[in-house]
């Protein structure tokens, strides 16, 4: 086993504080503790598994309402060991001992009726292009299976019932004797259009599978898998050899809106870390490494996640910005478990921009639900997915990303010294050393860090977007001013996408979710040309009217991108729904070019259906 440089917090001791744990509380509290999510929205997700019919009424292939059990538990279980509240610990315990009711003799528990149909041959993949579920091979019982291991597995780590880990031995026994005896190798099943990434995702609940029971099985299958992504044949996606061929990740294989699926993919690179961290195969960690740094490049969208909806197209490419966020929700995942490995600071920028941006604005104020898709301008985009009412993946992901960020808050490395990551409000111990930071950032630009112990050897981490970062010290009590820069950042108008508006394209119809009103302002204000953004020390800003931004001053086709001399100007402006609000003047040599009231994006359109005040805006500027 290798030994990350880093230590994280234990989750029950670290408080999130501050605005931003306002929204996270409601969130948690209606998704997860609240006798609604135990009664109504666990018992929808747990249906399709009671049932067993996503392969209902379909000749092959089948649905994914599998995973939502599985999700929604993962995230249960994580808040369980948060909040330490004796209600949920019971009831998810409770809720795991209800599924196991449905487990077969052989081990097997799952949505599909047919246990083995798990990929698709001559014969069923001609009837999935003939009539395909959804407009691709829809076919997902590994990873239902996948999702429902890890959670249970998660909730057995939590409540120490050995009953429950015994039941995750035997789904997983059952599945690698199934897949043994039907000489089927993982990467060919399920979906098979993204190369079998859904599946082969099974690495990392696998492993940790393994380094809870020292099972040597589980780790033989583990050792089974890892050939299949460096492959002579050159077969996809191939991340051990592509990770280092020198092109952008949508250039590895023609039609990357067909195969590149963002969190599927970063899901196999995080079972590729645990890897490395269980054999000490460099190759693992040097190749995540280097995807990790390919998509910061080459897939970075202005709300600071990856991708552009779900899937690696070359998002930087595109005058257009979205993005789903089961990705922002793996895009931090990632980058914190390459920062625990290697103590890189950069991952922990990653984390904190994707967090305070593209997570925080699809998490919806009042709590109740996420978006699907976060979106650069208009509004963003909402999801139902297979005809349930309470259950999507994103929205039974994201306490998730809540949790990491809350153990992220502060860590140690082996040779002692803390590290303050994070600087949202938030109390944290570790190792017996409390600290507790206030100072309502990044709206307010000066933090105080208090530590419990005079005789801790602490740092602090200088976020890579920050040009000045003073600390001054009055025992026991840090200062911190961060000049939080307020900029304008340019993109490039190289190498402009050759489908940006294309019609007829993917990246056009899926941005806009076409059919829509030809009227609708998805469509109206759809960017034919590269515009810039502006921020505020980590945050995105946005024109909006929660900021009171005029509706004639929200959407233009021109832009001020690329013209030298700009600087940015804000104040503070009074505000009662937004986070952070200021009067932006956009000044070119020192004379005032536009001005107009902006808040922080993820304030901008947090809600379904408009309230408070609309929930119109772009951060195009």
């Amino acid at each position: 086993m290798q030994m990350d440089k880093y230590r994280e917090c234990n989750l029950k001791d670290v408080r999130l504080e501050g605005f931003p744990s306002v929204k996270m509380t409601r969130f948690l509290t209606h998704r997860v503790l609240s006798e609604f999510a135990k009664t109504e929205i666990f018992a929808e997700a747990r249906t399709p598994i009671e049932l067993r019919n996503d392969d209902e009424g379909m000749p092959a292939g089948g649905m994914w309402r599998g995973e939502f059990w599985g999700k929604l538990m993962l995230s249960a279980a994580r808040v369980a060991d948060y909040t330490q509240d004796a209600e949920l610990l019971d009831f998810i315990q409770k809720e795991s001992h209800r599924l196991m009711t449905f487990q077969d003799p052989d081990g097997y528990l799952g949505s599909y009726t047919d246990k083995e149909r798990v990929a698709f041959n001559e014969v069923t993949g001609k009837m999935m292009d003939e009539n395909p579920s959804f407009g691709w091979h829809c076919l997902w019982n590994i990873w239902n299976r996948k999702y429902i291991m890890w959670a249970m597995l998660m909730v057995a780590k939590v409540t120490h019932d050995q009953d429950i880990l015994d039941s995750v031995k035997r789904q997983m026994n059952q599945l690698i004797d199934m897949m043994h005896r039907q000489n089927i190798p993982l990467y060919i099943t399920g979906n098979d259009q993204i190369m079998g990434v859904a599946s082969m995702s099974l690495l990392k609940p696998l492993l940790m599978l393994y380094e809870e029971t020292g099972i040597q099985k589980y780790l033989d299958y583990a050792s089974e898998m890892i050939p299949y992504w460096d492959r002579e044949d050159g077969k996809g996606p191939n991340f051990l050899r592509n990770a280092f061929n020198g092109k952008e990740l949508w250039q590895w294989y023609p039609n990357a809106s067909f195969w590149a699926k963002s969190y599927e993919m970063m899901s196999c690179l995080d079972g590729l870390l645990e890897y490395y961290r269980v054999t000490g195969e460099k190759r693992c960690l040097n190749a995540v490494a280097a995807i990790h740094e390919n998509l910061a490049q080459s897939d970075m969208n202005p709300m600071w996640d990856v991708g552009f909806v779900d899937k690696f197209i070359g998002a930087a490419h595109y005058p257009n910005a979205a993005t789903e966020l089961c990705d922002t929700i793996h895009w931090i995942r990632l980058s914190y478990d390459l920062f625990l490995i290697t103590g890189d600071n950069k991952y922990l920028d990653y984390m904190e921009l994707a967090y305070f941006n593209a997570f925080m604005a699809g998490v919806y104020r009042d709590g109740s639900w996420t978006a699907f898709s976060i979106r650069a301008a208009t509004r963003h985009e909402p999801n139902f997915q297979c005809n349930c009412a309470y259950n999507h993946c994103c929205v039974n992901n994201a306490p998730r990303t809540y949790m990491d960020m809350a153990a992220a808050t502060i860590s140690r490395d082996q040779e002692g010294t803390f590290q303050v990551n994070f600087y949202q409000d938030a109390t944290a111990t570790l190792d017996g050393v409390t600290f507790t930071i206030r100072g309502n950032y990044p709206v307010g630009d000066t933090v105080t860090v208090t530590v419990s112990s005079t005789d801790a050897k602490v740092r602090f981490r200088k976020p890579g977007w920050c040009p000045q970062m003073d600390v001054t010290q009055d025992g026991n009590v840090f200062t911190l001013h961060f000049d939080m820069a307020p900029r304008i950042v340019h993109r490039s108008t190289e190498n402009i996408a050759a489908d940006a508006n294309d019609p007829n394209g993917w990246p056009y119809k899926r941005y806009q979710c076409v059919p829509m009103a030809p009227h609708d302002s998805v469509i109206l204000n759809y960017r034919k040309t590269m515009a810039a953004t502006m921020m505020r020390g980590p945050l995105v800003l946005a024109r909006a009217c929660r900021a009171g931004t005029k509706p004639e001053q929200l959407y233009s086709p021109d832009t001020v991108n690329g013209k030298p001399g700009l600087t940015l100007k804000l104040t503070p402006r009074p505000n009662e729904v937004c986070w952070g609000c200021w009067d932006a003047v956009i000044l070119q040599n020192g004379k005032p070019l536009e001005a107009f009231p902006v808040c922080d994006f993820q304030s901008a359109a947090d809600s379904m259906f408009g309230a408070p005040k609309g929930n119109t805006f772009s951060i195009w500027v």
